[in-house]
């Protein structure tokens, strides 16, 4: 009996693809929750973005801010800082901060983890492999000419600046020509592997 259940079901899903649940879309399913809730401290639309996060900014949210060592990971909502600031209001780094707005719902916080688990596309019709820069797995020190060294992860050359990704998945945008040597080299060199 329940083998024929299963063949009545794989018949319903095969013969009816409409029956089946579609992907969330970033820009119609998710934005409009940022948009309500978040947008007021991460827009570029508004002109703001507290921690370098443009949730409406669509070409970082591809190429910095999803990606396994970002904080949106994609097929991975439980790994994900973004639903830790969501989720749990007693973290320090809870999103809205206290007094700061309204939290998101438990069925808007649903479709964002849902969202991040079926691979947390921008854009569906494209691949994630196709549209994400490879930010690099190793944080590498990187050294300014003056000295002052950071450590983070690369993410790629913009033009004559270098796009980098600290530990605490803020993006650094920094001119090529103000780091040293060693770490003009070691940027040309992890950019020329992409």
């Amino acid at each position: 009996m329940l083998g024929m259940r299963k063949v009545a079901l794989v018949s319903v899903v095969l013969c009816c693809p409409g029956l089946t649940a579609m992907a969330l879309d970033y820009v119609s399913d998710i934005m409009p929750i940022f948009d309500a809730k978040c947008f007021d401290c991460h827009s570029k639309r508004e002109g703001v973005s507290k921690g370098s996060l443009q949730l409406d900014n669509l070409v970082d949210m591809e190429e910095i801010y999803i990606g396994p060592y970002a904080s949106m990971k994609p097929g991975k909502p439980e790994e994900s800082d973004l639903v830790r600031y969501i989720s749990d209001p007693a973290d320090p780094d809870t999103m809205p901060p206290k007094g700061k707005g309204e939290r998101l719902t438990g069925e808007e916080i649903g479709l964002v983890k849902r969202w991040l688990a079926e691979g947390a596309n921008v854009h569906p019709q494209k691949s994630r492999a196709m549209t994400a820069k490879t930010v690099s797995a190793e944080f590498h020190s990187w050294r300014n000419s003056g000295g002052k060294e950071i450590k983070a992860r690369f993410a790629g050359l913009a033009g004559q600046k270098v796009e980098l990704l600290l530990a605490n998945g803020v993006k650094y945008s920094y001119p090529l020509d103000k780091l040293d040597t060693e770490s003009q080299a070691l940027a040309r060199e992890l950019d020329s592997k992409k």
